[in-house]
């Protein structure tokens, strides 16, 4: 590394942060297997999603959203990534690989929106500060 190079500075702060905190968003592989215990726990649960589905649709979806609009132009935000069931557990979706995409809180909403109707969704949401 060049002295002053501020690219390779960032670039080691960024890979810095990643390795220390990857961890906790599941985009980094742990580096001891858990016991078997807990994925059965996880498999009992539909809505319970295992970390190796997490990474595998992390890396999948490249940890951006994949929401794309009619234009076919694809959100890509990096900013408040849910996984979001295709088909949702309460239909019978399970938490797999092909059940999973990444999605920003906002599309995830549209599309929850779109699955179970507003009114629906409604009861969810924080009533908004009034205006004023």
């Amino acid at each position: 590394m060049r002295r002053g190079d501020l690219t390779a500075v960032l670039r080691e702060a960024v890979r810095c942060a990643i390795e220390k905190h990857g961890k906790r968003k599941g985009v980094v592989a742990p580096a001891r297997k858990r016991s078997s215990q807990p994925a059965a726990r996880e498999a009992s649960n539909p809505r319970t999603v295992p970390m190796e589905v997490k990474r595998q649709v992390w890396k999948r979806d490249a940890g951006r959203c994949t929401w794309t609009g009619p234009g076919g132009r694809r959100c890509d935000s990096r900013w408040q990534l849910e996984l979001d069931h295709i088909e949702p557990p309460l239909f019978g979706g399970r938490s797999t690989v092909d059940n999973l995409r990444l999605r920003c809180r906002a599309h995830n909403l549209l599309y929850a929106e779109h699955v179970y109707g507003r009114e629906h969704m409604d009861r969810f949401r924080r009533p908004s500060a009034p205006n004023g």
